[in-house]
């Protein structure tokens, strides 16, 4: 099949049309998601975001869970969880827009089977105190 300039302008009105679902796991993901909201609040359908404990600030469509940083905690599991709920609801037409500024490594824990948070927050503290 041939794309052409009209394929390409179709797909991306349809992009422009299409409803947002805002996620992040960053510290400073509360003021991201605020100015989504600011500018295309309209078109959001939902969202969810994980901070930093204390490193809120409002939002009116995008769900905020606090969380440890930098060593991640039961919290944080239950924001990536919630994120991973929004995305598995998401339909076809919507549209995922993840959010990336620092401390998604500890803002966005979920072990493996087999792997405890206790132990993936033990050896965050530890790689965290080695001089190297």
């Amino acid at each position: 099949m041939e794309l052409t300039r009209r394929h390409a302008l179709a797909g991306a009105a349809a992009l422009a049309a299409a409803p947002l679902l805002p996620t992040a796991p960053a510290k400073a993901a509360a003021p991201m998601a605020g100015a989504v909201e600011e500018v295309l609040g309209d078109r959001i359908s939902g969202g969810a975001v994980t901070v930093k404990y204390g490193y809120t600030a409002p939002t009116a469509q995008v769900t905020l869970h606090e969380a440890g940083h930098p060593v991640p905690d039961s919290a944080g599991v239950a924001g990536t969880q919630a994120m991973i709920a929004l995305l598995e609801d998401a339909g076809p037409d919507d549209l995922v827009l993840c959010l990336i500024s620092g401390g998604g490594s500890a803002l966005m824990p979920l072990p493996v089977p087999g792997v405890t948070l206790a132990g993936c927050s033990r050896m965050k503290s530890i790689v965290r105190s080695s001089p190297f």
